[in-house]
């Protein structure tokens, strides 16, 4: 690493951290931290995975960027129609208003690794160092599609949504299902929210969304 020391000094503060403390309990088949120092436990331990962003500067500043764009005009599109609730898939949404937590995420099970020994700090540095380009990446990706959608939302200037509510096929029902089934096609209803999430194995291709 370029700072390689960044994250070695982050890992001994909370190493030195956790050797300060009895109610502390870290080993390959348990993990005890008692809930009055649990807070911060995860400073210490937050600090060693945010080090590693400081690897990838240029990524960090485009997810900052994103974010900072995606909130503005998710909050002008939740005003024009009328709603508290847009929907997705959670990691994303953390990314898309917090990416420093929503990227390093991918970390979290892996320095619990490096701390109960199942691994060495090379193989950590290795692994954490991938595993964050990967997420930083697949992230902007996703996130750049939603900010779109929703900026193209913005410039049609919508009052109103609906969506199509997709009959959930049954287990007999996927079985006998063939290019020839027929089914009802349902009628948009109006909808209190915007949705991103996807039901995965529609009977039905239907618009994610109609707008007004």
């Amino acid at each position: 690493m370029s700072e390689k020391k960044g994250w070695h000094e982050a890992y001994i503060e909370l190493i030195r951290f956790i050797t300060k403390y009895s109610e502390i309990k870290i080993g390959e088949k348990e993990i005890y931290i008692s809930e009055k120092i649990r807070p911060d436990f995860y400073k210490y331990f937050n600090n060693v995975r945010t080090t590693f962003l400081k690897e990838f500067p240029i990524l960090l500043k485009e997810a900052e960027a994103l974010s900072e764009n995606y909130i503005e005009v998710e909050h002008e599109v939740k005003n024009m129609i009328k709603t508290d609730n847009i929907l997705m898939e959670p990691r994303l949404n953390n990314f898309l208003h917090d990416p420093v937590s929503g990227a390093t995420k991918v970390l979290f099970d892996l320095l619990f690794d490096l701390l109960k020994g199942k691994i060495s700090t090379k193989i950590f540095e290795q692994k954490a160092l991938s595993n964050l380009e990967i997420n930083l990446r697949n992230l902007l990706h996703l996130g750049y599609a939603r900010w779109v959608v929703l900026s193209s939302i913005k410039l049609l200037e919508p009052n109103k949504i609906f969506h199509v509510t997709i009959h959930e096929a049954n287990d007999r029902e996927m079985t006998n299902m063939s290019d020839t089934s027929k089914y009802p096609v349902p009628l948009p209803e109006e909808s209190e929210g915007l949705s991103f999430e996807y039901h995965p194995n529609p009977i039905l291709t239907v618009p994610d969304f109609i707008i007004h």
